[in-house]
């Protein structure tokens, strides 16, 4: 990341997903998550559209893309957004950012595999072994059963949740790289619906508890729609067109301080020793990933 420029749209999409732990948090008490996820689709897609008929983009000429989308849909929305719903029924929020700023660590692992310009160094192998060092303190407590606070499974829900938006940087990198603003959000958006809608409908009665829930609840899903959502995704595919999906990924570097701030301030949440030691292995792990720390080289005998 060398333009000052690429680390402004850093900053910028971390505060857009930064809050969502918090929205989540809020409203997944009231809404059911798959509920939750179906109405935040609908509303960010609403909003996008508005956008895209002000800018006069028609989605019509981009149809080629459907195939991308479905698969981007499903692994860069659908299911990481339902993994940290699920998760945050039974995880503070913080410990949920925590654990999706691991997702820089396998980007580069899938991008050493799927992308030429991305390969793995010594620097990035000692990298991964922090941040996996770090995610061994944070697990231990819950695998042996020593701090009940911390429920495996959800842990476990959040990390799947993060496997998925690396998968989903990496392809989109791929296929979607010079994608004309807003099409790509907007069509992976609608495509997550083909299947959401009916799946809620089925599974969670949407029809009887939305009514319910409270104007907090309601204000959530509208944060996380237009800035989790929305705007977040047009700065997403504007960073990966641009700098690519090791870029995308430093995201990540913030967005555990900005999740852990909103959730100490706003719910009250604690943080332990064991969250501060993990999350010092597991930020610099991912920096030294993608070089913002450098050891020198190993000189050969």
């Amino acid at each position: 990341m060398k333009s000052h420029k690429g680390l402004i749209d850093i900053f910028i999409l971390a505060m857009l997903w930064g809050p969502s732990y918090l929205f989540i948090k809020l409203a997944v008490g009231h809404i059911p998550p798959l509920t939750l996820l179906m109405m935040r689709i609908i509303f960010g897609a609403s909003f996008l559209y508005c956008l895209l008929r002000f800018k006069n983009i028609r989605l019509k000429n981009h149809l080629k893309l459907i195939p991308h989308c479905i698969f981007l849909g499903l692994f860069s929305q659908s299911l990481p957004f339902a993994c940290f719903n699920y998760s945050l029924m039974t995880i503070p929020s913080s410990l949920a950012a925590l654990i999706n700023g691991f997702t820089p660590v396998l980007t580069i692992i899938l991008a050493n595999i799927f992308l030429k310009d991305e390969k793995l160094s010594w620097n990035r192998v000692f990298g991964i072994l922090m941040g996996l060092m770090g995610f061994l303190v944070l697990f231990m407590p819950a695998l042996m059963g020593q701090d009940t606070n911390l429920n495996f499974q959800g842990m476990l829900l959040s990390f799947m949740g993060a496997s998925c938006y690396a998968v989903g940087m990496v392809y989109a990198r791929i296929y979607m790289k010079n994608t004309p603003p807003f099409v790509a959000p907007m069509l992976q958006l609608l495509c997550s619906l083909l299947y959401l809608i009916p799946l809620a409908l089925i599974v969670e009665s949407p029809l009887e508890s939305l009514p319910k829930a409270p104007l907090s609840a309601w204000l959530s899903v509208l944060g996380l729609a237009f800035l989790g959502t929305t705007l977040a995704y047009i700065m997403y595919y504007r960073i990966i067109s641009r700098q690519g999906a090791t870029a995308v990924s430093m995201v990540t570097y913030l967005l555990p301080i900005i999740g852990t701030l909103f959730g100490v301030v706003f719910l009250k949440e604690h943080i332990g020793i064991h969250f501060c030691i993990a999350a010092a292995f597991i930020l610099c792990g991912v920096m030294v990933v993608n070089g913002v720390i450098r050891f020198p080289k190993i000189k050969k005998a």
